[in-house]
């Protein structure tokens, strides 16, 4: 599948309304560091972990910057 992947968009300040392209992770497919259909994104309110609905691969992947 294409972009099969999460990007990480930034903005300096809550008022702003521009954003800048800042990271992204995964790719296609089934392991561990892969998606197939990502669907949807929680984070948690530090930034620090990223649940993702992997609908392709029937999971939610979670992800922790340490």
């Amino acid at each position: 599948a294409v972009n099969s992947r999460i990007a990480v968009w930034t903005r300096p300040d809550t008022s702003s309304t521009t954003w800048s392209y800042s990271a992204q992770f995964g790719t296609d497919g089934s392991g561990d560091s892969n998606f197939s259909n990502p669907q949807g994104v929680v984070v948690s309110a530090d930034a620090r972990t990223a649940w993702v609905a992997d609908s392709g691969n029937n999971r939610i992947a979670i992800w922790t910057q340490s």
